[in-house]
């Protein structure tokens, strides 16, 4: 995949939605979810600092950089739309939980994907993620869509990864942010959660549990990144309905 982002800005539309994808991840994440975005709402679609290019490329960037791009982006179009709606997978879900709070630019909704509230590493993420390093010819279908979801280039000199633990730290500490975070929130929150994610263990969904502006979704036969056909039905039904309730 491209992992190009989208910027689609229109005069005159009063909603702006934003995506926000994962650590390591790909605005190509969001590709079943862009079509069903109304076609008069503004949309940007994020790749982040640090990602889209090497290994050592994202070492460098980091979690306040994120943060910062994010709010630099949101709030560009706050100044021009009336209505501005986050979307984020993973430790974008966190992201946007984070700009929510930010008193500057008011959020009207949350649609949130593999929220890692309690992250987690199956041992067959961790083997597939060591495979992309050093074989990512291999034609191996998990493979394969791992390093689609992936938009960092793979390389075999494995000592450049350890630029990356301060990273997954910073993750680390975000989400335990984030579950006090969540229950700040005020306005519609949609969490669709993954019955068989790799790397958000299912203890997360206690913090979802009893909100009363959270909805909370459960695809049981879904990972972190690929959806089966039923449950990506389902998911696109749950964004159409997210989508509808701003509508005027």
């Amino acid at each position: 995949m491209a992992h190009t982002p989208l910027m689609r800005i229109l005069d005159g539309a009063d909603t702006a939605v934003v995506l926000i994808h994962g650590i390591l991840g790909t605005p190509d994440q969001f590709a079943s979810l862009l079509p069903l975005i109304p076609r008069n709402w503004s949309v940007d679609n994020l790749l982040l600092p640090g990602h889209g290019g090497s290994v050592r490329d994202f070492a460098r960037s980091s979690m306040n950089q994120w943060k910062v791009y994010v709010h630099r982006r949101v709030s560009a179009l706050a100044k021009t739309h009336q209505r501005i709606l986050l979307v984020g997978h993973s430790m974008g879900s966190l992201l946007a939980i984070h700009q929510t709070l930010h008193p500057a630019t008011p959020i009207d909704g949350l649609f949130l994907m593999a929220v890692p509230l309690q992250p987690r590493l199956h041992p067959s993420a961790a083997l597939r993620s060591l495979q992309a390093a050093l074989v990512p010819q291999s034609s191996s279908p998990a493979l394969q869509q791992v390093l689609a979801a992936t938009s960092i280039r793979t390389t075999r000199q494995l000592w450049q990864y350890l630029g990356w633990v301060p990273r997954y730290m910073e993750l680390f500490r975000q989400a335990r942010e984030a579950r006090q975070e969540i229950r700040q929130l005020c306005i519609p929150c949609v969490a669709v959660q993954s019955g068989r994610d790799e790397l958000v263990s299912a203890r997360s969904c206690r913090y979802l549990q009893g909100l009363d502006h959270v909805q909370l979704l459960t695809l049981p036969q879904s990972g972190h990144f690929v959806y089966p056909p039923q449950d990506l039905a389902a998911l696109q039904k749950a964004f159409t309905a997210f989508c509808q309730r701003f509508q005027n």
